[in-house]
């Protein structure tokens, strides 16, 4: 037999079990008699702890049969049929362990395990423990071992194994007068195994841990024995036969390593399920039975961590395996136990990687709990000496299980997550580098085995279209997964170590100059000028794949995970000040990178949004970088692709189901001639083939502004207000800002708050509970999904943004027609506003618009004065050539200007603006700010130039002698106007409470605005909604209370906001006082009388030099305070003269009343500090002009 416990069995029992039928034939039809079959194991235990007689007996097990062969000195059996086979330090042979049928039944069948522990006649549990600490041979005491272990499976028998086992005391846990115990397994490693040389004892001991360890140490075992928990095994494993098992000798070498292995794989175990809690670092003391009080053990995590940050036993063999391992593994050759060997090399490697990964909360703990334990940082031990070579080489061990990928993934995987920790470790990069460049063939090992961690086939797995990337080393993890995991664990490290000062390891992955600055290197293509293959290579390799095809790129299907990453790192490369140069030059000159892929976008695919965010981001950088160097043949290819509506030859270079001419090669880009077609033929020839749709539209299509939450929680059992509050709790933001909620720890928070609250409603409700539970964690994974979306579509946006904003303000205007330029600005407008008014719209993503729209409108202003300073010239040869030949027969005529061209697209723009205006909220400052000066923006398209308005320019002149219809200008101003006050009240109310009570900035453009349209409202309806709705009134009252702010602005640290605001206010206050009804309005609002109040006239700085003043400039941007004086001053002087000019000589009392006013209140020099400082300015002014005289006479001799 294997197992004495094959003796529990008998035939009522076997069918009475529901087991594999072949196997329940084969146990029916043994040739063993039904006596000898169901003989109880307490009895055979009992024989043998009473009168264990000297019998020899050879079993065997062949196939399922048996033939038991006992030889004895002695008559030991009796007729009662009592003890068969007493065995005593006799060697038992079993010739096919796997046919044992009893090992298939505990293994493979939870049911039967079950009821042989839970049959009382048999106690199963108890005699198995007691026939081991009785005097059997090792093999022997393995196999019952290994069957504990196989019972041990299931987790409520498992309990119930963890009381017997300390009681058992095979392992000395309760130290007693006579000192250990003589039968415990650690004596038997010492004295029996160590001088057989094998050990089968301690092989399945380790097993039945492993199984043990599945569920956690009771919390009530041994309580008042002795200090509580799991310490007692944890030493015996780690001390006793962890760090001696190289110290042994072994008859089966493999076996040296199985050793290793099984006391790893409790430690990585152990290590792994860890979490670190504050109740491990304080000590709670226990009473015990015996008298006094201990302290309980700390859980078994705690204690490998502690060792693992120290120069600890444990430590340096886990290094020493690990160097011993990449030794063998280098030599490529077939050494015994290899199996094993490389099980222990990944557990080692898994405990290096687990200790990483929790040692920052580690000592964040320990700073929160105040105790004084010495541990270290774990790379600082990884850079420690290695005692076998001298040399701080622990690092290069470790990065040496990466170059085995191919045959070994799981320890890539791991190594690759070591040095991902590592490297974001403080200073540690340059130490890195230094390490890994040592020697020239440490160098390129080590640099191939990362190319050949990303030169991998397997594409990632996806399920339900999400993207499932397995980077927990699970048995059922696939290769793939574990593949595609150690690959973006590799892209994450190069992109963190890119932020990292120069040199570092990105540096060194990448193929970058380590022994010179870094912008000074020049990359080259693999095997040029004796290049190595690096990991850009590669990564170029892979995502170039489809490029120029139909399907589009290919890794965007296969990998989409390490292609955003890819998309990412070049994007970084980019933007970083050392790398850009190098990096765009590389792409633009051998792969034509971001042309090629910038012709397949918008991507298709549920996944791919942040690749194409990442790639516009490097196009933006690509135009900018550029422009800047005047490589304006490059400039204008990229512009033409994103701006282009039309196919020049629509028979060469269309793929089917691509909207645009797509360069399957380097031809054209070799080619100089193609730079030569540019937007200046749309004005000359006739559109040829098929009209598109611009790519920066197509792009802006892809970005989505609308978003679906998941409905609220609808609780009965939980509290939704608590439940709320601990999801918040359980909320963590990620590298990128995005909030997101642990899933896993809020799921262990509630499952642990369910079990403490029991009670007779809980018990009968467990069910509906529990379905609630799962409820509220499917919402929780919701918001995460919701949240991650947002933040998606707003890096998006963000990206689109970059790209439209460094195309109007970077490139050169001359690269593309004013024409063209003025149609792509509304186009884009449009598109923005039509998305920005969905009703589903969400403020989040809606918001950064408002800034698109002031570049968009300062650019599209500026294409109307462009466009009004040419037309002033041709207008001017014009009237000159028609002044020349009276007898011409061309009459003269307004030309239709682009005011007249765009006006229905300029009144949509207006109604999307206003639109956007009343839609946001009160609190979106930024917003409202934002729109206002795209307002103001478009209303001074309308603004005549100052030449019309003075009458001096000759196109005014021949407008008013041979036209009599309106000028553009006016139509339009006429057409905006009617469009403002469609709106009603509304917007009138809007506009007015922001330039009352708004944010600072979003007041002082609300209060350009209201100038702006005041200035044309020929009727006055803005006016009298103003005044009757206490509007007017209030920023007339407001002077007081700006009072203070105003005399404070006269000190020595101004706040020149306040400046800003007072004049933008007074500007207004003068808009209103130039006309009749306005200047009477603010006589009547008390104007004149809130002026004599203010106390800042009285302030004017004094001067003891005339000549301080003369260093005054108007465009310092710090004014001096005679300066400052002068600007509040003549502000309001200007509004005084605006006020009696338009009020005329029927009102020279309400004139005289403000200054009646002023002589009431004591301040009977006022008119005369008034004419002073006017005085004072004139002089200057005219000081500064001789002065300016002088100068350029001066420069001219």
């Amino acid at each position: 037999m294997g197992s004495l416990a094959n003796c529990t069995l008998s035939k009522s029992f076997l069918k009475k079990t529901s087991v594999a039928e072949s196997l329940k034939d084969s146990l029916l039809k043994s040739p063993l008699s039904d006596k000898m079959f169901g003989l109880p194991v307490q009895r055979v235990q009992e024989e043998l702890s009473k009168n264990p007689p000297p019998v020899k007996v050879n079993v065997q097990v062949n196939n399922g049969k048996r033939s038991v062969n006992a030889t004895s000195s002695s008559t030991s059996t009796s007729a009662s049929g009592g003890p068969l086979l007493l065995l005593r330090k006799r060697r038992i042979t079993t010739a096919n362990l796997r046919t044992n049928p009893t090992t298939l039944v505990k293994t493979q069948n939870e049911n039967c395990r079950i009821a042989f522990c839970e049959n009382q006649q048999w106690s199963l549990i108890v005699c198995l423990f007691g026939l081991l600490t009785c005097s059997v041979p090792p093999g022997l005491k393995a196999q019952i071992l290994m069957t504990l272990s196989a019972i041990a499976k299931t987790p409520d028998i498992a309990a119930n194994l963890w009381q017997t086992l300390e009681v058992s005391q095979i392992i000395p846990t309760a130290r007693s007068g006579s000192g250990k115990q003589p039968s415990g397994l650690q004596i038997e490693l010492e004295e029996i195994e160590t001088r057989n040389e094998e050990y089968p004892m301690i092989l399945a001991f380790l097993s039945l841990i492993n199984s043990l360890s599945d569920i956690p140490v009771p919390a009530g075992l041994v309580t008042g024995l002795r200090s509580p928990g799991f310490d007692p095994y944890l030493n015996f494993i780690r001390d006793d036969v962890f760090l001696k098992f190289d110290t042994r000798a072994y008859k089966d070498p493999a076996e040296k390593w199985k050793v290793a292995s099984a006391a790893l794989e409790i430690f990585v175990k152990l290590l792994k399920c860890h979490e670190i809690k504050a109740e491990d670092f304080t000590d709670e003391m226990v009473e015990l039975q015996t008298g006094g009080t201990v302290a309980v053990n700390k859980s078994p995590g705690h204690t490998l961590i502690i060792h693992m940050l120290n120069h600890s036993g444990l430590l340096k063999k886990v290094l020493r395996i690990l160097d011993d391992v990449a030794k063998v593994l280098e030599t490529y050759s077939n050494a015994p136990g290899k199996k094993y060997m490389e099980r222990a090399s990944l557990c080692c490697l898994q405990l290096v990687e687990f200790t990483l990964d929790k040692a920052e909360e580690f000592f964040d703990a320990c700073r929160e709990m105040g105790v004084s334990i010495m541990v270290s940082q774990m790379d600082r031990l990884l850079r420690g000496i290695n005692p076998r070579t001298g040399k701080s080489d622990h690092l290069i061990n470790v990065a040496k299980y990466i170059t085995f990928n191919q045959v070994m993934p799981y320890h890539a995987m791991s190594a690759m997550k070591i040095l991902f920790s590592v490297s974001r470790a403080a200073g540690i990069q340059a130490d890195l580098v230094n390490l890994y460049t040592a020697d020239e063939k440490t160098k390129s090992e080590l640099l191939h085995g990362f190319v050949e961690c990303l030169e991998v086939d397997d594409p990632e797995i996806s399920k339900d279209n999400i993207i499932i990337l397995n980077e927990e080393k699970d048995e059922e993890v696939s290769l793939s997964g574990v593949r595609n995991s150690t690959r973006q664990y590799l892209l994450h490290t190069i992109i963190y170590s890119l932020e990292q000062p120069a040199p570092n390891l990105a540096h060194y992955l990448l193929g970058f100059e380590l022994s010179k600055p870094v912008n000074k290197t020049n990359l080259q293509d693999p095997g040029i000028l004796g290049s190595q293959k690096t990991c850009l290579h590669s990564l170029l390799t892979i995502l170039d794949k489809g490029i120029g095809t139909l399907g589009g790129p290919q890794a965007l299907i296969e990998t989409p995970k390490l292609s955003e990453l890819f998309y990412k790192l070049i994007y970084m490369l980019a933007a970083n000040k050392d790398t850009s140069a190098a990096i765009l030059r590389y792409l633009r000159t051998s792969w034509d990178f971001l042309y090629r892929h910038l012709q397949h976008v918008p991507f298709n695919g549920p996944f791919v949004t942040n690749h194409q965010s990442w790639l516009l981001r490097t196009v933006a950088i690509e135009l900018r970088l550029t422009t800047l160097n005047r490589q304006r043949s490059h400039t204008q290819r990229l512009m033409k692709l994103l701006l282009d509506d039309h196919i020049d030859d629509p028979e060469q270079g269309i793929l089917p189901g691509i909207d645009e001419t797509v360069d399957t090669g380097f031809d054209k880009f070799s080619d100089t001639s193609y730079f030569q077609s540019s937007f200046h033929s749309h004005t000359t020839k006739q559109l040829q083939g098929r009209q598109i749709r611009r790519k920066i539209l197509s792009l802006l299509d892809s970005v989505e502004f609308t978003q679906v939450y998941p409905e609220p929680l609808t609780l009965e059992y939980f509290d939704p207000g608590m439940i709320e509050q601990v999801i918040q709790k359980t909320e963590s933001k990620t590298e990128d800002d995005t909030v997101y909620c642990n899933v896993k720890v809020l799921h262990s928070i509630l499952l642990n708050e369910f079990s403490n609250v029991q009670s007779n409603v809980t018990v009968a409700n467990r069910p509906r509970i529990l379905e609630e539970v799962q409820g509220i964690l499917k919402n929780v994974v919701s918001r995460n999904g919701v949240r991650k979306s947002l933040s998606v579509k707003q890096q998006s946006y963000d990206a689109w943004r970059q790209v439209a904003e460094i195309w109007l303000t970077s490139c050169p205007e001359d690269l593309m027609p004013r024409e063209i330029r003025q149609t792509v600005l509304f186009e884009l407008l449009q598109e923005l506003l039509s998305k920005v008014a969905e009703e589903d719209a969400l403020t989040e993503l809606t918001a950064p618009v408002s800034g698109t729209f002031l570049t968009l409108m300062a650019n599209l202003k500026q294409c109307f004065v462009v466009e009004q300073s040419q037309g002033n010239r041709e207008n001017s040869s014009k009237y000159s050539s028609l002044l020349e030949d009276p007898g011409s027969k061309t009459p003269w005529v307004q030309s239709s200007g682009s005011r007249t061209l765009f006006a229905t697209s300029l009144q949509l723009v207006l109604k999307g603006l206003i639109d956007h205006v009343m839609c946001s909220g009160g609190g979106q400052q930024r917003v409202r700010a934002n729109l206002y000066g795209a307002l103001l923006y478009y209303l001074q398209i309308a603004e005549k130039p100052k030449s019309q308005q003075k009458g001096e320019s000759l196109e005014g002149i021949g407008e008013r002698l041979l036209s009599g219809t309106d000028s553009e200008y006016d139509q339009l101003t006429k057409e905006n106007v009617a469009t403002i006050l469609s709106y009603g009240n509304h917007f009138m109310d809007t506009v007015c409470r922001d330039a009352c009570d708004g944010h600072d900035v979003g007041r002082m453009l609300a209060l350009s605005v209201l100038d702006k349209i005041l200035s044309m409202d020929k009727f006055q309806q803005w006016l009298n909604f103003m005044t009757s709705k206490g509007y007017l009134q209030h920023l007339v009252d407001s002077l007081i209370n700006d009072d203070n702010q105003l005399q404070s602005l006269l000190g020595p640290n101004p706040h020149l906001k306040v400046l800003y605001i007072y004049e933008s206010k007074m500007s207004l206050l003068t808009r209103i006082a130039e006309s009749t009804a306005g200047a009477h309005a603010l006589l009547r609002a008390g104007i004149m009388s809130r002026l004599s109040s203010c106390n800042y006239f009285d302030m004017r700085p004094e001067t003891s030099r005339l000549q301080n003043e003369l260093g005054l400039t108007q465009d310092e941007f710090i004014p001096s305070p005679m300066a400052r004086y002068r600007l509040l001053l003549f502000a309001c002087l200007k509004l005084c003269l605006a006020i009696l000019t338009s009020c005329g000589i029927e009102n020279q009392d309400a004139g005289n009343q403000g200054v009646r006013q002023k002589k009431i209140d004591g301040h009977g020099a006022y008119y005369e500090m008034c004419f002073y400082a006017l005085l004072c300015g004139i002089i200057l002014f005219t000081i500064e002009q001789i002065q300016l005289k002088l100068r350029t006479s001066r420069s001219n001799n």
